[in-house]
């Protein structure tokens, strides 16, 4: 196995040996990765860079209608059986043969209980691989899942040699996959490159090489676009577009975006936040209009009580916000026993959603207002996700979480057993099962309304708004396109001019 790591080595050796640096893309995000092992995190900073290095079986266009990608086709052979049919003649960047083996190695890696990835909520549902042949695997699932092909489409596949040779720390810093680029350095703090893959199985990629820098301060990521150093700039403050778009040769790309912002309550620990009153109270304490129309410049929807947008599958229309009532938030706070109020602390990440720290701020002066002492804590992101994922922090975490265009698979998310999770609820979990299990569409969506009806009343979260996604293109950079997820996918642009 040594003989794939000294090929790979060599290959990005060679690859920057070339000096790829005229037909270079830079891209500049808001957060640094705390990893580049897609398996264990679904970060959309980590996604960004990975899904250039790794693949899976099914994509998701600009649609988010599902393609073909390293599964050639699919078909579900039972309610509870799954056949894959996968790409012939693809390798990884280390020389090894993606086939069904490697396919089985991933997901079970995923799947190893002690693993603690934050993508076994794909994987919940599987109870059986089998290998067909080398090109043909079936997956068998705990019952009928309808919608499995869309659950899984988002599932990188990793080398199983490389992965065993290296081990899960070294994987994490030099990521190997069989997509149209590959990893030529990460320098902590600052950047990370990647070059062309010149044995891809697809059409070969325009671009010669990608960086992607983080840069966490807003104003200093838009000046570094409005200065020349960057080409496409994530996360972009609503305050900048004016400024953006009045630049020759600058242009913003907007879309609302599937991406959902809540404040998370961990009702795993003591405080005021497990009883459900205060819960509630604390939704109607906020007033997310304000927060849409003055903080975010009106790029944004409040949501409608519920943690999807219209752009999934389930979304119910007949669901109301809490609406903002400071009167009523005394009133269910006096009735939970806390008239006088509580401390309350609020931890958020700063760069990581759009004007994440500014919006824990203003949430927090409205929670003051009816008598909550409100502190905020902005963290790093590899730090604030530490304290998230230790179940121990918050109580109260300022997030975005999106999934597949799919309401019941974002519910799971929120289900007892998710890693994510930090409020167990078994009438919640039961609605959610039913809802994945069911194959009659009708019946399906009105199980979705009733788990929507059902999280609305507990609220395990402080409702806040859909985020817009605002993200800065240079002119020089042809067949950009935005993804309503978020993701920022550059393998098919190309530059118009160099740099």
């Amino acid at each position: 196995m040594l003989k794939f790591v000294r090929i790979w080595l060599v290959l990005v050796g060679l690859a920057a040996s070339l000096g790829f640096a005229q037909n270079q893309l830079v891209v500049v995000q808001g957060t640094e990765p705390q990893t580049l092992d897609l398996q264990f995190i679904n970060a959309q900073v980590v996604v960004n860079i990975v899904d250039h290095i790794s693949e899976t079986l099914i994509d998701y266009d600009e649609h988010m209608t599902l393609l073909p990608r390293l599964a050639t086709s699919w078909e579900q052979l039972e309610p509870d059986v799954w056949r894959f049919h996968l790409r012939e003649n693809v390798k990884f960047t280390n020389g090894e043969p993606f086939d069904a083996s490697q396919v089985a190695f991933s997901l079970e890696r995923v799947m190893n209980p002690t693993s603690g990835s934050m993508r076994q909520g794909q994987t919940r549902y599987i109870v059986k691989i089998e290998t067909v042949d080398d090109h043909t695997i079936d997956i068998h699932t705990n019952g009928a899942i309808p919608l499995f092909d869309q659950y899984i489409a988002s599932f990188p596949i990793v080398p199983r040699g490389y992965v065993t040779e290296v081990g899960d720390a070294e994987f994490a810093l030099r990521p190997v996959g069989t997509g149209p680029f590959q990893l030529q350095e990460w320098v902590k703090d600052d950047h990370i490159t990647l070059v062309r893959n010149p044995n891809f199985w697809g059409e070969a990629p325009a671009l010669d090489s990608i960086v992607f820098r983080s840069v966490p301060d807003t104003a200093a990521r838009v000046a570094t676009f409005l200065a020349g150093e960057a080409d496409v700039v994530t996360d972009l403050p609503p305050t900048a577009v004016p400024q953006i778009q009045s630049r020759s040769g600058l242009q913003v790309h907007s879309l609302p975006s599937m991406r959902i912002i809540f404040l998370l309550f961990n009702t795993g620990i003591e405080s005021p936040v497990q009883n459900r009153l205060v819960r509630q109270a604390l939704n109607y304490a906020v007033d997310k209009e304000v927060i849409v129309d003055f903080i975010l410049d009106g790029y944004g929807k409040v949501l409608d009580g519920q943690v999807v947008s219209q752009e999934y599958w389930g979304y119910d229309p007949d669901t109301a916000a809490y609406p903002y009532d400071p009167e009523k938030a005394r009133e269910l706070l006096a009735e939970a026993g806390y008239p006088d109020g509580f401390h309350l602390r609020i931890v958020s990440p700063r760069g990581r959603y759009m004007l994440d720290a500014e919006i824990a701020q203003a949430v927090a002066g409205q929670l003051r207002e009816i008598g909550i002492d409100t502190e905020v804590s902005t963290l790093e992101w590899g730090v604030f996700s530490d304290e998230q994922y230790s179940k121990q922090g918050g109580p109260v975490f300022l997030l975005g979480y999106l999934t597949d265009p799919d309401a019941a698979s974002m519910l799971s998310v929120f289900r007892s057993d998710h890693p994510n999770a930090q409020h167990a609820d078994a009438t919640l979990d039961g609605l959610i099962d039913q809802a994945i299990a069911e194959q009659d569409a009708d019946r399906r969506r009105e199980l979705i309304h009733e788990a929507i009806a059902y999280f609305k009343e507990d609220a395990p979260v402080i409702f806040l708004h859909q985020q817009a996604i605002l993200t800065g293109v240079s002119d020089r950079v042809s067949g950009f396109t935005i993804f309503p997820n978020g993701r920022v996918n550059v393998a098919n642009v190309s530059i118009v001019d160099g740099r």
